[in-house]
């Protein structure tokens, strides 16, 4: 009996432990500094919250993967002195779909390079108003128009590329890159960049900003007046130098066509020459950034997954027909490769996150109260990643977006251009057009195969691109079907 009663003594507190242990603990993660119940992490110091661990994984995009592996779909870490809450679910992003104000401290470490006049910090009435001013600009109607810029730009690149020798490596990434940045800068500003070797430098200037960028994003700030500062400073002014040039060129040259490019819009609404500078620059990023990684990744996935790539040109054959011309009458039709884009788009992460966040009311998220003026992030990287939407989601697998499983899927399981207050990307239209146009061009003449021995490597800033030049080789398909 005694034996009994000891038995019972240990056991009780044991398994209250064991019941309430969980709670006590998960209590205890929750109760950060705010003491607002989000589960997640406490800050690590009162500076610099949590921004070694960010360091230390490597990206936020790949924290923010562990981040949620640990405490769900919604959690909180700290951004330096500032909470920041991160969501990961369809359910989450219907419930924060309506916030347009994007927090400028997640972006503050790019003002540098796109100043505080930049719309990627405009906000409230002024933000709404340069969006609902822009966005006509990347209309389905304007894009339809700008098809034919897109198609001339891919005759071009496939051109060049039948003077390669079948054996020699082509710098995929520099290629797909330099062919984003003439179709977004020939749409918004005009014919001003044409010349090869101009386009190049404004993409290397550019690169030497960026780079910089997820430096000091990491942390890693330059010192006033060393040479890596000088570096950043010199090709930032070569980028707005040429911006102002072309705008002086249209502004003395009207557009004389039936539709309106960005600069022009921006001429005619009597914008303050910075504010335009600043913006069109920004728009210049976002439109040749995103495209071209999303047109890199795609030649690099079918380079590995020949029966895709084949799949791909029967298509093209099919939608072209004798022309071989891609045209608003036949774009639509490219409905394959529209799932290998969007797969692509999954797959290497090209859009990591977004973020929003209301600085004026508290919001409710997945039953947590959110305290007014907390950064919300949108992890669209983690959500693509999810194996509950996405079975075996590191898997390149065109047809999961299929037209039936695109019908069965839950919405706002794939957002890759955000989705929040009406500040969805602007140029997803332009974005999805232009490469489908490369693509096509590009698979009716060649075939693309991977070189033997090289390692992609993802980088994930801003955005997910590689780590890196990606190599390919091209055999031309109408020499093998000479040989044939």
């Amino acid at each position: 009996m005694d034996l009994l009663l000891l038995c019972i003594a240990v056991a009780i507190p044991v398994l209250v432990l064991i019941i309430f242990l969980p709670m006590i603990k998960k209590k205890i993660s929750d109760s950060g500094p705010t003491g607002n119940g989000i589960p997640g992490l406490k800050a690590k110091d009162a500076k610099h919250g949590n921004l070694e661990l960010v360091t230390k994984h490597g990206s936020l995009h790949e924290f923010l993967m562990w981040l949620h592996q640990q405490y769900g779909p919604i959690a909180k870490f700290w951004f330096g002195e500032q909470m920041v809450v991160s969501i990961a679910s369809p359910q989450l992003f219907k419930e924060n779909s309506r916030v347009f104000d994007r927090p400028p401290i997640l972006f503050k470490l790019f003002e540098p390079l796109i100043t505080e006049n930049s719309i990627q910090y405009a906000n409230k009435e002024d933000g709404r108003w340069r969006r609902n001013t822009y966005d006509p600009c990347y209309s389905h109607e304007h894009v339809m128009g700008y098809i034919t810029i897109f198609q001339r730009l891919a005759e071009e690149l496939v051109e060049k590329w039948s003077h390669i020798p079948r054996d020699e490596h082509v710098p995929c990434r520099q290629e797909a890159f330099v062919f984003a940045l003439k179709a977004i800068t020939q749409s918004s500003l005009g014919d001003f960049f044409l010349e090869e070797e101009q386009v190049v430098k404004f993409w290397k200037s550019y690169d030497i900003c960026w780079y910089d960028m997820e430096e000091r994003l990491g942390g890693d700030i330059p010192q006033p007046g060393s040479e890596r500062e000088k570096k950043f400073n010199d090709a930032k002014k070569y980028m707005y130098d040429t911006i102002a040039a072309a705008i002086e060129v249209r502004r003395r040259h009207p557009n004389t066509a039936n539709r309106e490019m960005l600069v022009d819009v921006m001429i005619e609404n009597n914008i303050d020459d910075d504010v335009m500078q600043s913006d069109l620059l920004t728009s210049i990023i976002g439109g040749f950034h995103t495209s071209g990684n999303l047109l890199v990744w795609t030649l690099h996935f079918i380079s590995l997954y020949p029966e895709v790539q084949e799949k791909m040109f029967q298509e093209v054959s099919t939608v072209l027909g004798d022309t071989g011309k891609v045209t608003p009458d036949n774009v639509a039709q490219l409905v394959y490769i529209r799932q290998v884009m969007d797969e692509t788009l999954r797959v290497a992460v090209v859009a990591p996150f977004a973020a929003r966040f209301d600085d004026e009311k508290d919001v409710t998220l997945g039953g947590h109260v959110i305290p007014a003026g907390t950064p919300v992030i949108h992890a669209l990287g983690v959500e693509s990643n999810d194996p509950a939407l996405w079975p075996n989601p590191k898997k390149f697998d065109p047809d999961r977006f299929s037209p039936e499983n695109v019908a069965e899927r839950q919405p706002y399981s794939f957002q890759p251009f955000g989705f929040a207050g009406k500040r969805k990307c602007p140029g997803y239209r332009f974005s999805y057009v232009e490469i489908a146009t490369a693509l096509a061009n590009i698979l009716r003449r060649f075939q693309i195969h991977e070189v033997e021995g090289q390692t992609i490597k993802a980088k994930y800033g801003l955005v997910g691109t590689p780590d890196g030049e990606v190599w390919i080789t091209l055999s031309e398909r109408s020499a093998e079907n000479k040989e044939e």
